[in-house]
């Protein structure tokens, strides 16, 4: 069933509702699988798409250029349905699954949206380096929004919060001063600065997943507070959370 929609024709979703739609995913074709830390075995989920629903999924063409020049690196088309990851992008690249793990977000929450803002027809998702990567600015536009949750399910699909949070403890569990803590608190002291590089190096190992998209994703399950100078969110952006 499609899911509400806002007056631009964009889904309503919070992140939870993201975050819940990701974990059916995998649960579904590897049920217990969501209870150990381990990557998400995106190549085998394609191929269930492709095998139960249809979807064809491309990696071997080149997907050119955006009118602006900006290098293409993943699509999305609603009819017929189907995914590309532009063939520039190494299997073992923490951006193709990034990339893959977007466009099936996509394909999960997108696949009814077709909306006409007069320059852009949202039927055909093509997405840049600027949609794909570990966070965007607080959303305020439609298409922003639709990237947001793109870039946020890809982020639950790959890091699922019960999985990423059972992978963090363990990993501060090998700290001796930090195995009761339920967080790192970043600031400009050298202990914990060193801390975060170390969990995220094991977690990185864990997940597959770029050291950007993994920090990203640390904040999002609040088990990384960010204290140091030049952190803090701009003023408007904190007006733009509260409405």
């Amino acid at each position: 069933m499609a899911y509400q929609v806002d007056q631009n024709g964009v889904p309503i979703l919070s992140r939870d509702d993201i975050e819940r739609k990701a974990e059916e995913i995998i649960e579904y074709y590897f049920p217990g699988s969501l209870l150990e830390p381990n990557v998400t075995p995106l190549s085998e989920i394609a191929i269930n798409f492709k095998n139960d629903f249809n979807v064809l999924f491309s990696f071997e063409e080149d997907l050119g250029l955006t009118n602006k020049g900006n290098k293409i690196l993943g699509k999305f088309v609603t009819k017929p349905r189907a995914i590309f990851v532009d063939k520039s992008l190494d299997y073992n690249d923490p951006r193709w699954s990034f990339t893959l793990a977007h466009e099936i977000g996509h394909l999960i929450l997108h696949r009814h949206v077709s909306i006409d803002l007069g320059k852009e027809h949202y039927s055909v998702f093509s997405d840049t380096i600027e949609q794909i990567k570990a966070s965007l600015v607080q959303p305020w536009s439609p298409y922003q929004w639709l990237e947001w949750q793109a870039n946020s399910f890809a982020s639950s699909l790959l890091m699922p919060r019960v999985r990423f949070h059972k992978a963090f403890q363990s990993a501060m569990r090998e700290h001796p001063s930090s195995r009761n803590k339920q967080y790192i608190y970043l600031d400009q002291q050298p202990d914990n600065i060193r801390l975060l590089k170390e969990i995220k190096k094991n977690l990185e190992r864990i997940f597959q997943v770029s050291s950007a998209s993994l920090e990203n994703r640390m904040k999002e399950v609040g088990v990384l507070i960010d204290a140091r100078p030049g952190k803090m969110k701009h003023a408007i952006e904190f007006l733009r959370e509260e409405t």
